[in-house]
């Protein structure tokens, strides 16, 4: 988390990539990735549109402290909502709990590396950041997150990090 914080804050520029960013699309809310688990669902939901608002913030050519803040918050936030679902899924026995902490320490790791190439290379950050989350979202929400979800809606009541 230190490395992703020195490199979300440190002081090389984001570029402001009003083209890059103009032919994304984002990706709305998907059904199927609705676990049945509120606070997860809740917070899925939370990352998307934080997401969104750096794809606005990027596309609208806003001001670079303005984006390394909204790229600090989103990275803030992934970090929390992983430790909270890694302690639900400890608390809770989940017999599958090294693969999906494995998928989170992935999601770091990536993270970290294109955060660090954003600063020797600005103008890839936009594109890359939003293009890989995008991607890992979709593909960790309906794949890890879904297996959880049923473990957890196995148990009466589901515990509390």
């Amino acid at each position: 988390m230190d490395r992703i914080r020195r490199a979300v804050e440190g002081p090389s520029p984001v570029p402001q990539a009003r083209g890059a960013m103009a032919k994304l699309s984002f990706i709305p809310w998907n059904p199927d990735w609705e676990t049945g688990v509120p606070k997860i669902d809740r917070e899925h939901r939370a990352m998307l549109a934080m997401l969104e608002g750096l794809v606005k913030a990027l596309a609208e050519g806003r001001e670079t402290r303005e984006i390394r803040s909204a790229v600090s918050m989103l990275t803030h936030y992934i970090q929390d909502h992983f430790l909270a679902e890694e302690a639900l899924m400890a608390a809770s026995g989940y017999p599958d709990l090294g693969r999906h902490r494995g998928a989170h320490d992935g999601l770091r790791d990536r993270l970290a590396r294109i955060v660090l190439h954003g600063r020797s290379e600005p103008r890839a950050l936009p594109t890359e950041l939003v293009g890989f989350l995008i991607g890992w979202f979709q593909e960790h929400f309906s794949g890890e997150d879904r297996r959880m979800a049923d473990h957890l809606r196995t148990l009466a009541p589901p515990p509390s990090p």
